[in-house]
């Protein structure tokens, strides 16, 4: 009796013991993977919902609410995956720098580098060594800055992304390194690198095959109204800034005899 018992007990145990070691191990590797994908950190994966800015390595698979989309150390990563609705106050007081701004910044000579490269025409957006937040999917609010972007986006200020691939919409301005598809601004556009099309009333892009449509447009150093087209093929090197470096003075010494 004792034996069937025992014998009843290991055919129900078994499953179950196996069941939660298979577990572990899938969770093990799971915990491998996110290790590898970011420099050893886990991610916090959140479901559904969560709030933004956050506090560690996180992963939204879902809507993605808040202030900033970003992460608040400066080595973590936020990765959202879905619906991001962001009320950014800075990107609410950087508009007014960047219209009013734009108004002068055209008269800047080359030779002086000053109002960076949100105002200076001289100047462009470097491209990104890695990117603190990653947006695969829809974005509305004020506007996002520095983060890698695909998808649909709509911005009610400013777009500063480093990169956008998709379309994007936005009142004031859209200034990334690089963008494929189709960015539009009721004022500016400015960008690095692209492949698709600028509309807006001001249109800058230092190289690409770019389509652009708007009040003044400019590619490379050929500005044209109304319409201006590149089919030349992107480099895609990093962006250098245009302003060039001053040559070393020397002084001559003069040989006394």
């Amino acid at each position: 009796m004792r034996t069937i018992i025992i014998l009843l007990l290991s055919f129900i145990c078994m499953p179950i013991l196996e069941a939660q070691e298979n577990n572990n191990t899938n969770t093990n590797i799971l915990r491998a993977n996110t290790d590898t994908a970011n420099n050893g950190k886990l991610f916090s994966n959140r479901n559904v919902f969560w709030f933004t800015p956050v506090s560690r390595n996180t992963e939204i698979k879902g809507i993605a609410l808040g202030l900033m989309a970003t992460p608040l150390q400066e080595h973590d990563q936020l990765k959202i995956k879905g619906l991001n609705i962001t009320i950014d106050p800075f990107v609410s007081v950087a508009s007014f720098y960047t219209f009013f701004g734009s108004f002068f910044t055209p008269f800047i000579p080359a030779k002086y580098d000053i109002a960076g490269y949100i105002g200076n025409p001289h100047i462009f957006m470097r491209k990104s060594s890695s990117y603190a937040t990653i947006i695969h999917g829809m974005s509305i609010g004020t506007g996002n800055y520095g983060a890698q972007m695909q998808g649909f986006s709509i911005n009610a200020f400013n777009s500063l992304n480093n990169e956008m691939d998709g379309l994007e919409i936005t009142t004031i301005m859209n200034m990334h390194y690089s963008f494929k598809g189709m960015i539009i601004a009721l004022f500016r556009n400015k960008t690095t690198t692209g492949n698709g099309v600028q509309i807006g009333l001001i249109n800058n892009c230092k190289e690409g095959r770019i389509i652009q449509i708007g009040l003044i447009n400019k590619i490379g150093k050929r500005i044209l109204p109304i319409f201006n087209c590149s089919l030349k093929k992107q480099k895609n090197i990093p962006a250098k800034e245009l302003i060039k470096p001053k040559k070393p003075t020397t002084i001559k010494s003069s040989k006394h005899k």
